[in-house]
């Protein structure tokens, strides 16, 4: 039990300090290998590691005049790709841990590697910091030692130290053992590659609402001195046009937003339209039409609005023909009933794609239960 309670303490470290080793690899602001004023304050780790060209763009006028040298920023473009690697090969490790005792000792071992690499890089990165202290113009390339190579080497050493621990802590593997996980843990890391994705992509760039809170100018540097706090949003509310425009847009926010939630049964009535139709050809027929409009992008989706609704449209070229109305209308120009043409359009474009998972579901349920229903009685 005692080894139990010590393995599963350093599993929690290991895998604590792999997640955040990964997640550091791609902020800007603890970036080591941003060893010049010259390299970008919005590079991070990662894309030194694997963009030279983005490492190295401000140093043409170095490179021609010999106050650095090449080698110093192939060493650190090299060394930053490395760490990057050996981190990912430690995050790699910690999802093997999860599993039986084979793939736990295969995580290990790609930790143990991992982090090996990760110290190397590291010692790649603080040369690089040595060899452009002695630059022939410090004032020009602005050397710069930052405190940042320490965290990451505390967080590869920590990751070494479990690691190898773990190896000499876990029971050796049956040579008929197979590489088995439980369920539960084959779907998380499952759905990993796309939990990262939405970190990257759609969280990570929250960083940059701090820039908000400052009087910042590009290429400025944030400081306390420029902490200008909700200075910038009490523009908004100073000028009488701004508030009607922010209540208006709040207001058709939360109206379409209602909409959508009151007509949201509407997808679930139209499958049940379509599991009632009883020849084959029309139901497919009817449901392919309805679901090619989500496909469709809303570019196109308002072009087709304004060929029907404009004033040479198609709706105001018949009506004219019949002698309805005299010349055309462009019914889209009225604000009347807004929010009930943007729905229609959204429930034209939505509603077939929308019942396709009820009718999937309509579809699932037993055959018996159909026929258990007609023999006690049951209508439609």
């Amino acid at each position: 039990m005692k080894v139990k309670k010590v393995t599963s303490s350093l599993y929690f470290i290991q895998l604590i300090s792999s997640l955040i080793g990964v997640i550091l690899l791609f902020i800007p602001a603890i970036n080591p290998s941003r060893i010049s004023g010259l390299i970008g304050k919005n590079l991070s780790i990662f894309t030194s590691g694997f963009f030279y060209s983005r490492l190295t763009q401000n140093f043409g006028r170095a490179f021609s005049k010999g106050w650095v040298g090449t080698m110093t920023t192939q060493v650190l473009f090299l060394s930053s790709m490395i760490v990057c690697i050996g981190f990912i090969l430690c995050a790699v490790g910690g999802c093997l841990s999860p599993g039986c005792l084979k793939m736990k000792k295969q995580g290990n071992i790609l930790n143990v590697v991992g982090t090996v690499l990760a110290l190397i890089g590291a010692y790649g990165i603080r040369w690089a910091q040595i060899d452009i202290k002695g630059t022939s113009n410090p004032d020009k390339v602005q050397p710069m030692e930052s405190n940042a190579l320490l965290i990451f080497i505390v967080l590869a050493v920590l990751i070494l130290l479990t690691s190898i621990f773990l190896l000499i802590l876990l029971p050796k593997p049956d040579k008929n053992e197979k590489y088995e996980m439980e369920t539960k843990y084959k779907l998380f890391l499952l759905i990993m590659p796309f939990l990262i994705l939405c970190f990257v992509f759609s969280y990570l760039p929250l960083f940059g609402w701090r820039y908000a809170f400052f009087d910042y100018k590009a290429g400025d540097s944030l400081s306390l001195d420029k902490f200008v706090g909700f200075k910038w949003f009490t523009y908004l509310f100073q000028n009488k046009s701004t508030r009607g425009d922010i209540v208006r847009v709040l207001r058709n926010t939360l109206a379409m937003s209602g909409l959508g939630l009151a007509t949201s049964w509407c997808a679930m009535a139209f499958a049940i339209f379509l599991c009632e139709i009883k020849s084959l050809r029309l139901r497919r027929f009817i449901q392919t039409i309805t679901t090619i409009p989500n496909f469709i992008s809303w570019v196109l989706v308002f072009a087709v609005a304004f060929s029907i609704f404009s004033t040479d449209g198609f709706l105001s070229s018949i009506l004219i023909k019949l002698g309805v109305i005299d010349n055309g209308v462009n019914y889209l120009m009225s604000n009347n009933h807004m929010w009930l043409k943007m729905l229609a359009w959204g429930m034209w474009k939505g509603l077939g794609w929308s019942a396709i998972i009820y009718v999937a579901a309509i579809s699932g349920i037993d055959q018996q239960l159909y026929e258990a229903a007609t023999v006690d009685g049951a209508g439609r």
